[in-house]
């Protein structure tokens, strides 16, 4: 409208608007009065010297006889073109030229005049400024955004100072979860990581991470559990500005972020309905929609799940697909919690031990013997979590180099078990090592190696024990 305005004000019989590109080699006119945009192109290898005349600054006025010879195109346009007089004016912020603003009649010729010369000057400034600052806008939402981009890499490469190392442990069932890892880490496969809270399945995540093809970027975090849905899919997927209340520019989602790397999606299992509908289409397409938005994004992340929740009785419940639990179970990795792999559970002691008092500024020289007995029969329902807490407070009441933090484990109950028979013993410890496997016997990943027996003798074992091939023996 104001270039309308500006026209019929002065008497023009039309007007263009032109902008530079970013690589500031080409020109293209962006708004024009009374005609539509017939150009989409260029104007540099149409009219080139009228090109090199604004780049530099210079106002341009054509017509055929004050053109200069050089300007062969240009006069050839004039021989051709409807309008009778013609000038453009660079637009300029500062000293850079951004564009141009042009008028020109069809019907009689224009006595340029310095009169109108001024006219046409303030008006240039006026466009040149809204330009600038368009510009300008552009740039500052640009910078927000890859700001925020850039804040969420780091703040997830300030978290991920996990590697296999981080991971403590030599008992069987943990080696397994290594051999497992060491299995799928460097192949694009989703997996989901089961096991109870506080087990440390970020851990085994981030060490998932480490060691495939994609280290190279971070792996983002997303808690499922911690944000209302609304949040949930602005955070994993974005949203344009005006999407909702408070939503005042654009913003990316995580799997957009992420291209070319990894998603956590912890919690997995509290991811309301309607947004697993979006997470499957992902998985199975590698696409998205910003929220307020229909335009289709395309990324290609790996997606490592956890939960803490029994999915299959979720999906019988109605609270989670089927179809997104297969997908995301490509898979399964099931960590032990602590009470199954209490040989862990002194050198667990002794790393947090070391932890906490290099934070502290203290020193732990050694470890009572009635305090690695009672922490290793407790049953640790919260599991790993629960003992890192016990150890943090052990060495801050610690005085001197021994760590005896029996006071804290007054109200903890050993976990006593029932005297079984030997073969008793034998055949729960076999099926356990049956679930570890999904009921594999035979192969590299089966039961019979991790015992360290033949497969044969195995199978001689599970029928002599009675342990059912139905529950336990895929």
């Amino acid at each position: 409208n104001s270039l309308k305005n500006i026209v019929n004000f002065l008497e023009f019989e039309r007007g263009n608007i032109m902008e530079l590109n970013e690589s500031r080699d080409d020109i293209f006119i962006t708004h024009q009065y009374p005609d539509p945009i017939k150009r989409t192109s260029g104007l540099k290898d149409l009219i080139p010297w009228w090109f090199s005349q604004i780049i530099l600054g210079k106002k341009v006025i054509i017509s055929p006889d004050v053109l200069p010879p050089e300007a062969e195109k240009e006069i050839e346009l004039t021989r051709h073109a409807p309008f009778q007089s013609s000038i453009d004016i660079p637009l300029l912020s500062g000293n850079t030229v951004i564009g141009a603003l042009g008028f020109s009649t069809y019907t009689y010729n224009v006595n340029w005049n310095e009169g109108i010369l001024k006219r046409l000057s303030f008006v240039s400034d006026i466009y040149a400024n809204a330009i600038a600052r368009k510009k300008n806008e552009e740039q500052l939402d640009k910078f927000q955004e890859q700001l925020q981009t850039e804040n969420i890499i780091l703040k997830e490469e300030l978290k991920s100072e996990y590697d296999f190392e981080n991971i403590i442990g030599d008992s069987d069932v943990i080696k397994y979860v290594f051999y497992k890892i060491k299995q799928v880490a460097t192949t694009n496969t989703t997996v989901l990581i089961e096991g109870e809270t506080g087990v440390g399945k970020q851990l085994f995540a981030y060490a998932i991470h480490q060691m495939s093809k994609r280290n190279k970027l971070p792996l983002l975090k997303v808690n499922c559990a911690a944000l209302p849905a609304n949040l949930i899919e602005s955070e994993l997927f974005g949203h344009e500005r005006g999407a909702f209340t408070g939503a005042d520019k654009i913003a990316k989602g995580r799997f957009e972020i992420a291209d070319g790397g990894t998603i956590f999606l912890d919690e997995i299992g509290e991811l309301p309905l309607e947004l697993q509908t979006k997470l499957l289409r992902v998985l199975q397409d590698g696409e998205f929609e910003r929220l307020g938005s229909s335009k289709t994004f395309k990324t290609n992340v790996r997606i490592i799940a956890a939960t803490n929740r029994k999915l299959k009785e979720e999906i019988e419940a109605g609270l989670f697909r089927k179809d997104l639990y297969y997908r995301l179970s490509a898979y399964p990795l099931t960590i032990p919690p602590l009470r199954d792999r209490k040989s862990d559970i002194p050198l667990m002691v002794r790393h947090f031990a070391n932890k906490f008092a290099g934070e502290m500024g203290k020193k732990v020289q050694s470890i009572s013997k009635i305090t690695l007995e009672k922490l290793t029969n407790y049953s640790w329902p919260g599991n790993v979590r629960e003992l890192e807490n016990i150890v943090e407070r052990g060495v801050v009441t610690m005085k001197g180099t021994l760590l005896n933090i029996t006071d804290e484990l007054e109200n903890y109950t050993p976990a006593i078990d029932k005297i079984t028979t030997l073969d008793d013993r034998e055949r729960d410890y076999i099926i356990k090592v049956l679930q570890i496997t999904d009921g594999k016997i035979y192969g590299e990943d089966g039961a019979a190696v991790l015992l360290g027996i033949n497969p044969s003798t195995l199978r001689a074992r599970i029928k002599k024990l009675g342990i059912s091939s139905k529950k336990t023996i895929s």
